[in-house]
């Protein structure tokens, strides 16, 4: 039994519009998430990295959150960070900072992700994001160097 639903971004025939219930049916879908249509990227070279970091205290964001988390959804072919989320009080503020670290690699390192924090990014928890970002990438570093996945890589 399949269900009607319009995947984020889909401009192929993927069935349709029809997404298999069964992540099994169709290999670029897994529940909801539709890789190949939505990055252009296919589910097997695509993983989901996190990091977290303690605000500071004193901003009122502390006083509501006390930790600040990222997730990021990664190329493993090529290092870049294809979708980002973070825990934030204003949807607007995780949205902005997520067009700024969507499209940027984890190869590039990240003094280039806090070169353009530095003239875009001004709130008292700028620092926490950056740390959080930072902790995601050393997953996905630590992860590159003990993962067979990497293999294909260009």
């Amino acid at each position: 039994m399949t269900e009607k639903r319009n995947p984020r971004n889909c401009s192929g025939d993927c069935m349709n519009g029809e997404i298999p219930s069964q992540s099994t049916d169709h290999p670029t879908h897994f529940g909801n998430f539709h890789s190949t249509a939505s990055y252009g990227v296919p589910f097997e070279h695509i993983a989901l990295f996190t990091g977290h970091a303690k605000l500071p205290s004193g901003i009122a964001l502390y006083e509501f959150l006390k930790v600040v988390s990222c997730a990021l959804l990664v190329d493993t072919r090529t290092g870049t960070v294809l979708d980002a989320t973070f825990t934030t009080i204003s949807p607007m503020t995780g949205s902005y900072i997520s067009s700024i670290v969507v499209g940027w690699s984890f190869d590039d390192g990240i003094s280039v992700l806090e070169k353009k924090f530095d003239k875009h990014v001004h709130i008292s928890s700028r620092k926490a994001f950056l740390k959080s970002i930072e902790v995601a990438r050393q997953r996905y570093v630590d992860f590159a160097s003990n993962s067979t996945a990497f293999v294909d890589r260009p």
